[in-house]
């Protein structure tokens, strides 16, 4: 019992006589009185005592302070991103996204040109807040700078965007823009504790999106619905993705694959095809292989599975696919997909993307006038770009916006393309009304033997 007294003076707050301790004074040491000598014993301590001795040290470890919010990079399953279009339904189908993250959020992107997609599972009560470092220079360098907060409310999922402008003198300031905002088109369900969005970012007349493989930021979180916006100059971490539309994974060492060349497109009801070339410099003991399309055009396309092809005196092997294309295909960027089977048994995979796409496309020779005090006349040309290898025959229709007037007496256009994914031009002359400024729809339709494509460009009259 003695040591447990002396412990007991050593945290009193008094002097040596009894007195309290002035404010300003030190306790006076206080010696603890030593035990009767006994005899030199071995014995263990109770568990109980154990427990008392351990507790101020467990006490003592602090937990370790969790990181500030958007510091921790999200875990990304491939930084590698093919194009690839879904169906917004506010359904996830079978090979239909292109899986992101996973944690907090169970988050899908992938992209086309001039277009971003995005979709994820969120837990109920919490909003997905989504980063976009579109020039791919860190989240406070430059320009390019988007967050996309989507919110749930009343049973409707709204896109709350704003700008991250980093050059202003005073540091990084939030901008409020409804111009992204305007090219947002977000569908969702809701899936018992959690609910499911679908989304699409296009980028219409603002000229911001990339229109073929670039490498850009992006992050995706989950935060409360209740939590108020973050600060603008709180960093955050962002994966760089590199848009593409070819990836290859576990290719074993000393096997080499070049991707495909450019043409990627194929019309509804015509054949697709495409040579792999590999290129081997060991002895690579390769079996078999596969060839197919991903998600709904699995259905409409044929597969293929084969010995693999030996390797040329030069160490090359061709791997060749053919197939014909529903008539009943959707439009839109899909996946083709081979798997290759080393002798190890582990596969191998590569994947390319396909555009399945409409007869022609069209494209205009300028989308941008400065704007007049009075009516003003403007001349373009508009390309008719076939994407078949058949001769084309067709008429080119323009929808002008409301108050504007297709000059020439009529607003539509005979065309011919002879030659096969050729092009044509032809010219329209449409009157302004005065003071006009702003961004415009130019629709135009094709109708091709009744196989009709409808287009919309973004025109731009500036102040």
């Amino acid at each position: 019992m003695t040591p447990v007294l002396a412990t007991l003076v050593l945290f009193s707050a008094v002097t040596a006589d009894g007195s309290p301790t002035p404010p300003d004074s030190k306790p006076a040491p206080v010696t603890a009185p030593q035990a009767p000598a006994t005899p030199t014993t071995t014995t263990s301590q109770p568990a109980q005592t154990q427990k008392e001795t351990a507790q101020p040290a467990a006490q003592a470890a602090a937990p370790a302070p969790a990181p500030p919010q958007f510091i921790v990079p999200n875990t990304v399953a491939e930084t590698n991103r093919l194009a690839l279009t879904p169906k917004l339904d506010g359904k996830l189908g079978t090979e239909e996204w292109d899986p992101l993250t996973t944690g907090d959020i169970n988050s899908f992107f992938q992209w086309e040109p001039g277009k971003l997609y995005f979709a994820g599972r969120v837990m109920q009560g919490q909003d997905a807040l989504i980063s976009l470092d579109l020039k791919g220079s860190g989240w406070l360098v430059g320009g390019g700078k988007y967050e996309i907060r989507l919110t749930v409310k009343d049973g409707k999922i709204t896109p709350i965007v704003r700008q991250l402008d980093t050059m202003t003198v005073n540091g990084p300031q939030w901008v409020e823009t409804t111009q992204l905002a305007n090219q947002i088109d977000v569908v969702g369900s809701s899936e018992g504790k959690e609910w499911v969005f679908e989304m699409s970012v296009y980028d219409g007349s603002l000229d911001v999106l990339p229109k073929g493989p670039a490498r850009i930021g992006v992050r995706v979180d989950s935060v409360p619905n209740k939590q108020p916006q973050a600060e603008p100059y709180l960093p955050r971490t962002m994966a760089t993705l590199n848009l593409t539309f070819d990836r290859q994974e576990g290719l074993p060492a000393g096997l080499n694959w070049r991707p495909l060349g450019s043409l990627r497109s194929v019309v509804p009801g015509e054949d697709f095809r495409i040579r792999h070339t590999f290129q081997s410099s060991d002895e690579v003991d390769v079996k078999r292989y596969e060839i197919r399309a991903e998600g709904d055009l699995r259905d409409a396309t044929t597969s293929i599975g084969s010995p693999f092809p030996g390797f040329d005196k030069k160490g090359r092997s061709y791997l060749d696919y053919s197939t014909r294309v529903s008539r009943d295909a959707t439009q839109g960027y899909r996946i083709i997909r081979t798997t290759i089977v080393t002798g190890d048994g582990v596969p191998a995979v590569i994947e390319n993307s396909l555009r399945v796409s409409p007869l022609v496309d069209v494209t205009i020779s300028r989308d941008e006038v400065p704007s007049s005090a009075e009516k003003k006349h403007v001349r373009f040309g508009v390309y008719v770009k076939s994407n078949t290898v058949h001769r084309v025959d067709g008429i080119l229709m323009l929808k002008a916006p409301d108050n504007w007037r297709v000059l020439g007496g009529t607003s539509s256009r005979n065309f011919i393309i002879y030659d096969p994914r050729g092009a044509v031009r032809r010219v329209f002359d449409v009157e302004i009304p005065a003071a006009t400024n702003g961004v415009f729809p130019l629709e135009f339709t094709a109708d091709i033997g009744g196989q009709v494509s409808k287009q919309t460009i973004w025109f731009t009259v500036k102040k």
